[in-house]
């Protein structure tokens, strides 16, 4: 995570072809959401193997949080699923 990340859940949107976006949810509808520490490495699983599009979101579906500058995030994938 970004170490000057604005303090926010952090909710997540994938595709199939980088135009059509559906927000995570898990089996019952619920929104996948992070609550997160800057300045830290998190792990996630939930993500959607097939996913080829990822966009991270600063607060829920229902009330984004503005972020008070560009934020860069680096993924590390593992494939080996």
């Amino acid at each position: 995570m970004p170490a000057e990340w604005t303090p926010a859940l952090l909710t997540f949107q994938v595709s199939y072809d980088d135009v059509n976006f559906g927000d995570l949810v898990d089996q019952y509808t619920r929104e996948i959401s992070l609550n997160i520490t800057p300045g830290t490495v998190i792990r996630v699983d939930l993500l959607p193997l097939r996913a080829g599009w990822l966009k991270f979101r600063s607060g829920s579906r229902f009330g984004a949080v503005k972020q008070t500058a560009s934020r860069t995030f680096t993924l590390i994938a593992n494939t080996s699923k």
